[in-house]
């Protein structure tokens, strides 16, 4: 595989999870009125916050991750097969 593609790759996966962790900032906030634990230790959070905020930054994490590289090995793919009759030709 090409640096070029794990490159692109990975500039995705930084890209979709800068937007994601604002996404799900601004949700938090909107549902429950407060900031988004920070600290696992920070006293000001319940353990039910806390927790339920390292789940939910976690799967995103997690669907984000899955998602860019299933999305990138499909573009390499595609484009190894549009090179590949052009080599053979």
């Amino acid at each position: 595989m090409s640096v070029v593609y794990k490159l692109i790759g990975t500039g995705v996966t930084v890209g979709g999870t800068f937007v994601a962790k604002k996404l799900v900032t601004f949700g938090w906030k909107k549902k429950t009125g407060k900031n988004p634990p920070h600290a696992a230790t920070d006293l000001e959070n319940t353990w039910k916050e806390a927790l339920l905020w390292g789940l939910l930054t976690a799967i995103v994490s997690t669907v984000i991750q899955v998602t860019a590289g299933r999305g990138t090995q499909r573009a390499i793919q595609k484009a190894e097969q549009k090179k590949a009759p052009a080599e053979a030709a």
